[in-house]
């Protein structure tokens, strides 16, 4: 299996080149480490000092000030067939950039053009809490998604990293024993941590569907989605999450 190359770079030249570089070797720890163990991924996470020296074929993940109208803090897409990311990012801010470069690293590996999918039980809710269906969905793989939030990252020499869900996160029933997420923070599959959501495909009715847990809200909503219109599902997914959290949806 080949090994992907990802390269963070600073095209403002803002960020301490020491720090990022100590961030991009805690990732790659991370990847290495704590994501091969679950997911089928082989990566090399490095600091790319110069742009116009990146080698060719390396995914970048670029650090930037701003973002378009209507993308979110950080994502990624398939270019001319090379994955790559924007985050935005404050030097100011160490620990929420390092957890959105890991965040996006993880799931640029995981499903590099942001269309896997994968079957299982469909959920729903009851009494505020999400529970199992009665039929099956396709949820779109996102593998930090259900558990985005600051309080469930963690720290490799002392940078802040995104917690992840594993392969076990989408099976139909619960099992003895397994684990949901890096930390464990998950107690059932497909289920969702304050801050974090979780999307899927209705194939009988062709409808999509996303339940988000809200951070600061007691209980997590299901709403209904439009069709997605260009581009990968993950882009589109990124504008839905951007409506939902402002009550568009």
């Amino acid at each position: 299996m080949p090994v992907t190359q990802i390269g963070i770079i600073d095209p403002r030249g803002e960020f301490d080149a020491h720090l990022v570089a100590d961030a991009a070797a805690a990732i790659n720890i991370q990847v290495a480490r704590d994501v091969a163990r679950f997911w089928n991924v082989q990566a090399n996470v490095r600091h790319v000092r110069n742009v116009r020296q990146a080698p060719a074929g390396v995914w970048p993940v670029w650090l930037v000030a701003r973002l378009a109208p209507g993308e979110r803090d950080g994502f990624h897409r398939d270019e001319r067939h090379q994955p790559y990311a924007r985050v935005m990012a404050n030097p100011a801010d160490v620990a929420y950039w390092t957890r959105t470069v890991s965040h996006e690293i993880v799931e640029m590996l995981v499903d590099p053009f942001g269309n896997r999918m994968c079957h299982s039980t469909s959920i729903k809710l009851n009494g505020g809490k999400i529970v199992n269906g009665s039929g099956t969905v396709d949820y779109l793989v996102e593998a930090c998604d259900p558990c985005e939030a600051k309080v469930y990252a963690y720290r490799i020499h002392g940078i802040a990293v995104s917690d992840f869900v594993t392969p076990q996160f989408y099976e139909p029933v619960g099992t003895r024993g397994a684990r949901y997420s890096f930390k464990d923070a998950i107690p059932a599959p497909r289920r969702v941590l304050p801050g974090g959501y979780i999307t899927w495909l209705n194939p009988q009715t062709g409808n999509w569907h996303q339940c988000h847990h809200h951070w600061g809200v007691p209980r997590p909503t299901i709403n209904n989605l439009p069709q997605p219109t260009g581009g990968s599902v993950r882009e589109w997914v990124d504008v839905a999450v951007r409506n939902s959290r402002a009550g568009n949806l």
